[in-house]
């Protein structure tokens, strides 16, 4: 079965085309940018914590956190 109308036959196929792959290059672009401050997020948080662990406990006087 030959179709008349294909895809890569109209004019704005190309525009369009060009189009969805620098959308999804600028998509992809900002979860990158997402995941690297959630990980220097993580990152702090855990230096945080790791210094919390690494005091002796008879320096403890705050009990609230």
């Amino acid at each position: 079965m030959v179709k008349k109308h294909h895809l890569e036959g109209y004019k704005i196929f190309p525009i369009l085309a060009w189009a969805l792959c620098i959308g999804f290059s600028l998509f992809v672009y900002s979860i990158v940018q997402d995941l690297r401050t959630s990980t220097s997020e993580l990152e702090s948080a855990t230096n945080r914590l790791e210094q919390l662990l690494s005091q002796p406990p008879e320096e403890i006087t705050d009990f609230s956190r």
